[in-house]
């Protein structure tokens, strides 16, 4: 049976691994990228602040894919290519309002579906 714990000894371990979850990776692929065994990865995850880490795993997505997108842009425009940075602006448009909606379940953890549908959004936008 988990037993929760008061915080994670490393953080940012802790927020990678809930990023690799939400991404779908058991807890055993997870554990082994970054070093946690599984049962320190259940006991994250019957604790109290696990949907939290959730939230900022899923914020960090967020933030690093429109940090992307903005170069993009900038790129675009510098070439001259006006449609190509008004398309990928559209795009940022699009995955900031999903940012903007409830993403989050009753429960208040982040939906898988949410999480994948930006996905999906970003690696379109990023491919073209």
């Amino acid at each position: 049976m988990p037993k929760p714990v008061k915080n994670p000894a490393n953080k940012a371990v802790a927020l990678k691994v809930a990023y690799a979850r939400l991404q779908g990776m058991s807890q055993i692929d997870a554990g082994a990228a970054y070093g946690v065994s599984r049962i320190a990865i259940q006991n994250w995850e019957a604790s109290e602040w696990w949907p939290q880490m959730l939230r900022d795993a899923d914020d960090e997505f967020c933030n690093q894919a429109m940090a992307r997108a903005r170069r993009t842009v900038l790129q675009a425009l510098d070439e001259g290519e006006l449609s190509t940075a008004k398309w990928v602006l559209s795009r940022m448009q699009v995955l900031e309002s999903g940012r903007r909606r409830s993403d989050v379940a009753e429960i208040g953890e982040p939906t898988m579906l949410g999480v994948a549908q930006k996905r999906v959004v970003v690696v379109r936008m990023l491919r073209r």
